[in-house]
């Protein structure tokens, strides 16, 4: 089993470019990185908790939420 800290999204299901959800989400103090126009990249570093992940979390949902409206 491999572990790693890096997760790729695909939202294609969105609407939305993944540049224009990487933009939102720094809006909201979420750093993730576009790598193709449907994939988004996220990357924990060590000094990232649960906590952290789960604010994180939180904001993806508020921008999925935003475009289901």
């Amino acid at each position: 089993r491999v572990q790693t800290n890096i997760v790729i999204c695909d939202v294609s299901a969105t609407g939305l470019a993944a540049a224009d959800i990487s933009a939102q989400l720094k809006t909201r103090g979420v750093l993730a990185n576009a790598v193709s126009p449907t994939q988004v990249r996220f990357v924990t570093h060590y000094d990232v908790s649960r906590a952290g992940c789960e604010t994180a979390l939180g904001a993806c949902a508020d921008v999925a939420s935003k475009v289901a409206a």
